[in-house]
């Protein structure tokens, strides 16, 4: 549990970490978009709709609506490359089948495109579709367009229209190659000829869109990430058409191939997984910078999550606070990344051990983090300086490499007009980090801290509760200092009232 510095209760085994936020210079808005998530069609939306078809599971609707996801991507990963979205829209009765993409069955779209846009008003969250690019055509994905945005559909909950939606993805992964569905695989040529009809006939229908494609590197580690080398340079050469935002899936993490690694190591390639990010994307943007001078550069993670094996042993591991830690340290670091427009988590509602929520309505290991970080990505971002002794090593595990000296802690601040946030991680599985916050030179009214920590980061037991809360009320030291101790293991949000005289003018 959260300690108070100098207690009886402190450790003597904790390291020592210092934040400096300037509190004074609030800077560019938090980006809330990377708090977004993905609905699949397939399943009622993962049961998120009624078997009987009178509307929303309420209990699964609740355990979301308590994430406040402020992006929804649909109609999900792989299945996007088989739906057709006319098969899903009308009466409930004379809707059409579609396959899914895994079982091959033929299943009636009953999460058509209104009820998912029912979804993001119910959830004031934005819509973000992925248009078919194998099996669909471009006047198919510009009349998609078009019925969204231009003809507007009306609530059959509210009468009021339905969300327009800005964010439109060409495809979904065409640079991996699934045996099970050989027929789909596209060349990056084929590729990227498809692209351009589609951007031209989409921007045709609604000029104010903006279109994602979705690019994957040869190598993310130095492990080969595709069976298609050189896609991205071959989609980047041939694409005529202008894009606004590029498309990656880096972020399933570590990912183990054989499946082989301790505890300790595997627990610390989770928690260094976001270097690994961070570099995929500083080497995209060089690419781009090359092949496309010129090109603004954005991205969207749309799909991520905790990965260790996929049919091995640690598959449960994604539904394990050990899967959250790693959520957490990702957001916080994607949020200090000015080019990254937006992520979304897999997913929404509970599909293997994947989602936040069970089709039970459940909360998962994630939505503890989730729901936590929502409130610390509002108002302006904060300058964090982060001094740590806690520093780990690790060795090479799937997808992460050896890195030496990857620190304990990660943060994140934000202020919105009296009111400073700020997420922290602690990495460490074994010690308490000692924590000394300095504000600078505003003056502090009252704070407190909340924290989720794990006792058993490896636990997948979903029958309990696998995070302990505690929380803790914090005094001030002379010059504007906090400090507590922060358990391993753990994240906390630390939220501070500010004085009158010290709130920034900026931020008001």
């Amino acid at each position: 549990m959260l300690i108070a510095t100098g207690t009886a209760h402190s450790s003597d085994a904790a390291f020592d970490a210092r934040l400096s936020i300037d509190a004074a210079r609030p800077g560019a808005p938090a980006n809330a978009l990377l708090l977004g998530s993905n609905v699949q069609w397939v399943d009622r939306g993962d049961e998120l709709l009624m078997r009987d078809g009178r509307g929303f599971n309420r209990p699964v609707l609740e355990g979301v609506q308590q994430l406040r996801p402020t992006l929804l991507r649909y109609p999900g990963g792989s299945h996007s490359d088989l739906y057709r979205w006319r098969d899903g829209i009308g009466d409930r009765s004379e809707r059409r089948e579609n396959e899914h993409f895994f079982s091959r069955r033929m299943q009636r779209i009953e999460m058509g495109t209104q009820e998912f846009l029912e979804l993001c008003e119910q959830l004031g969250a934005e819509p973000l579709f992925t248009v078919n690019v194998v099996t669909g055509s471009a006047d198919e994905a510009a009349d998609w367009v078009r019925w969204v945005n231009v003809n507007r559909p009306r609530s059959r909950l509210t009468g009021r229209p339905l969300p327009r939606a800005r964010y439109w993805e060409i495809g979904n992964e065409p640079y991996l190659r699934d045996d099970r569905q050989k027929r789909l695989w596209l060349s990056p040529a084929e590729y990227a000829g498809r692209a351009n009809r589609f951007i031209e006939s989409m921007r045709g229908a609604d000029p104010s869109i903006l279109i994602g494609i979705p690019l994957r590197s040869d190598r993310i580690g130095g492990v080969p990430a595709t069976p298609m080398p050189g896609f991205d340079e071959t989609v980047l050469r041939a694409l005529t058409q202008p894009f606004d935002w590029v498309a990656v899936h880096d972020a399933y993490l570590p990912f183990l191939f054989d499946g082989k690694a301790s505890a300790e190591d595997l627990y610390r390639a989770a928690m260094a997984a976001s270097r690994v990010v961070k570099q995929d994307l500083d080497e995209t943007a060089a690419l781009l910078a090359r092949l496309k001078p010129g090109q603004p550069v954005r991205f969207g993670i749309t799909e991520y999550s905790a990965l260790f094996t996929l049919g091995g042993r640690f598959d449960a591991l994604i539904d394990s606070p050990l899967g959250g830690l790693y959520v957490a340290d990702l957001l916080v670091t994607l949020a200090g990344i000015r080019e990254v427009a937006l992520a979304n988590f897999w997913s929404l509602s509970g599909n293997w051990h994947f989602g936040a929520v069970s089709q039970r309505g459940e909360p998962r290991a994630a939505h503890a983090v989730l729901a936590a970080l929502r409130d610390v990505f509002v108002g302006r971002q904060l300058p964090v300086e982060v001094r740590s002794d806690g520093r780990f090593d690790v060795v090479r595990v799937g997808f992460v490499p050896e890195q030496r000296g990857v620190s304990s802690i990660t943060a994140f601040a934000t202020v919105d007009q009296d009111t400073v946030r700020v997420a922290i991680v602690n990495k460490d599985r074994h010690r308490n980090a000692r924590l000394t916050i300095d504000f600078g030179a505003v003056s502090l009214s009252e704070a407190g801290v909340v924290a989720l920590t794990s006792v058993n980061p490896f636990d997948t037991d979903g029958s309990h509760e696998r995070w302990s809360r505690s929380s803790l009320r914090l005094g001030a030291k002379k010059g504007g200092e906090l400090s507590f101790e922060l358990p391993g293991a753990s994240m906390a949000v630390l939220q501070v009232r500010l004085k009158e005289s010290g709130a920034p003018k900026a931020a008001r």
